[in-house]
């Protein structure tokens, strides 16, 4: 395979494979594959494949696929597929699907798909699903696989709404309130965050923690199995 090594400068490549490093910026098309170290760019369109191990911008769109660690930031449009991971932020749309690893934080918007095993936040948005498998203690994340859908987290936001508007003499449970906030802004990371700190609080309200308990958001620990 045709092989070449830039530093910095401008760059076309349609076929073969390219390394970038420093401060070069790349347009990758047909089938070009294209590895990124440093802080160089790659915007990338055709059947061309992006890796990123960098500080690197990549931009993907139409077949394209990227494969983005280090702390990249990735933006995927089309029908395109990706893997987040390290430290990489992504913002994923249109039709893309892919997957998200370690410590990767992803905005899923437009009808994109993708599985999310990452510690990192998570936004959704549009028409995005997401099938959310991350191991952390966040609220009933651990263990769990939950489907995640923007019209989902909003109908959750909706019952959790009516039942704390009740509570305390009609004042309302101002921790539920603030997961509500985070469901109807599609930050699922943040409401298990909330859910999870205020647990202690949230516990003397049963039927708002069964509601959690059956949308997945509810994690408690069995210690008589220890």
């Amino acid at each position: 395979m045709k092989s070449i090594h830039i530093t910095e400068g401008d760059f076309v490549v349609t076929s073969g494979l390219l390394v970038a490093e420093g401060t070069a910026e790349v347009q990758a098309s047909g089938t070009a594959t294209v590895i990124l170290f440093d802080k160089a760019t790659c915007v990338a369109s055709g059947q061309a494949h992006v890796t990123a191990r960098g500080a690197n911008n990549v931009h993907i769109s139409e077949d394209a696929e990227a494969d983005v660690g280090g702390t990249s930031h990735l933006e995927a449009y089309g029908k395109t597929r990706f893997t987040l991971r390290g430290k990489a932020r992504g913002l994923v749309m249109g039709e893309s699907e892919g997957f998200v690893l370690e410590d990767a934080a992803v905005t899923a918007l437009g009808r994109a798909r993708l599985t999310m095993m990452a510690r990192g936040e998570l936004i959704v948005g549009e028409e995005a699903l997401v099938n959310y498998a991350t191991n952390t203690t966040w609220g009933g994340a651990k263990g769990r696989c939950l489907q995640i859908t923007p019209a989902a987290l909003k109908e959750l936001a909706v019952k959790l709404r009516t039942l704390q508007a009740v509570k305390n003499d009609g004042r309302g449970v101002s921790c539920v309130r603030t997961i509500v906030s985070e469901l109807e802004r599609g930050d699922l990371t943040g409401a298990l965050a909330v859910t999870n700190n205020e647990s202690d609080k949230i516990r003397s309200y049963q039927d708002i923690v069964q509601v959690l308990r059956e949308a997945g958001f509810w994690y408690e620990i069995d210690f008589s199995k220890f």
